[in-house]
């Protein structure tokens, strides 16, 4: 009985402990007053993440984001930069959910604002086009961090990492968000050879590098202690496999 309660204890402290890495003050400010207020999807420790990330990016080299809708993720990156350069990237005709009723919501004007209301619009260069197509233009510099949240069919995730993956550094890390989307899994697991080691996730982000530095992220820290991910490969394929007609 009393080891029973204490194993549910320890679950609980290390769940915790994963979903609310520990933040600096700084961090923590910006997430109150800037990042939270933008409307999205991207949880506290899912931002700290790629604010951590974007802190260890050279100054010059690039930040690439797939999908910024009203800049949520994008003010989370070019907060946490150091000078380099968030290149984001997203058509603005709205979000996934949005598109699929038929719908076209234009977020370029409230993309735009939130930038500019946040401090960041000297690092962000917005890039209103699809993934490939700004993929097959892009001269910017060596993408040291790549974060894909477009598109989440398995064809345009395969695209994502086809495109952005020949842009990116020699020591270079890429976040690819939601999944455990069977359609996004699959999408990974048919590209993952041109992607960097999987480090492990936060959330539903699933982090891939290549860069030494990666292990003393405090959200990375955070779920290697909660054993987060074990086997994220075998977890993709059964989401891949349970989508699968018989």
């Amino acid at each position: 009985m009393i080891s029973s309660i204490f194993r549910r204890l320890k679950r609980k402290i290390l769940h915790s402990a994963i979903a609310e890495p520990r933040a600096s003050t700084g961090f923590n400010q910006l997430w109150t007053s800037y990042v939270d207020p933008i409307p999205g999807w991207l949880s506290r420790s899912e931002a700290q993440l790629l604010w951590e990330l974007s802190s260890r990016v050279h100054p010059e080299r690039g930040i690439v984001e797939i999908g910024s809708y009203e800049g949520r993720s994008t003010v989370a990156l070019a907060t946490g930069s150091k000078g380099a350069q968030v290149f984001a990237i997203d058509p603005h005709t709205g979000d996934i959910s949005e598109v699929e009723k038929g719908l076209s919501v234009d977020t370029w004007l409230r993309f735009q604002e939130n930038v500019a209301r946040c401090g960041v619009a000297d690092l962000v260069v917005a890039i209103r086009d699809t993934s490939v197509s700004a993929a097959a233009q892009y001269t910017g510099p060596p993408v040291q961090l790549l974060f894909i949240d477009g598109w989440h069919s398995t064809e345009a995730v395969e695209a994502d990492i086809e495109g952005w993956s020949q842009h990116l550094a020699a020591q270079s890390s890429v976040v690819i968000d939601d999944w455990t989307s069977p359609p996004v899994a699959a999408g990974i697991l048919n590209r993952q050879y041109l992607l960097p080691k999987m480090v492990g996730a936060i959330g539903k982000d699933l982090v891939f590098s290549n860069d030494p530095r990666m292990k003393s992220l405090a959200t990375i820290r955070a779920a290697e202690r909660g054993t987060l991910l074990t086997n994220p490969y075998k977890l993709m394929q059964n989401a891949v496999a349970s989508q699968d007609p018989e």
